[in-house]
């Protein structure tokens, strides 16, 4: 096969799949860790809470320069965390301080 051309050179197929992950943690078992650890905090105010924590983590890790990947990952760790532990017992200050690296 004589190619003259770059132009004819052949076309290689690349195979792309597709990686599906199941989660963790099924909708209704976050929903019923969730209400155990909210406490007296209204829905609200624990969203709030969450917006305020995740906009700190990545205000944080912005500046100091870390990779989008990794501050998604401390904000997922931060609501793991919160699965487990009440928000009333850790300000987002303290509980955030150790998601960064």
């Amino acid at each position: 096969m004589t190619m003259d051309n770059y132009n004819d050179s052949p076309v290689i197929s690349a195979t792309f799949y597709t990686k599906h992950h199941r989660p963790y943690f099924t909708p209704s078992e976050v929903d019923k860790l969730s209400e155990r650890q909210r406490g007296k905090l209204s829905i609200n105010q624990e969203e709030k809470t969450r917006q305020q924590a995740c906009g700190f983590i990545e205000a944080v890790g912005a500046r100091i320069g870390f990779p989008r990947k990794t501050i998604a990952t401390a904000q997922n760790l931060y609501h793991r965390f919160h699965l487990f532990f009440p928000r009333k017992d850790f300000s987002y200050h303290v509980s955030t301080r150790y998601l960064l690296p």
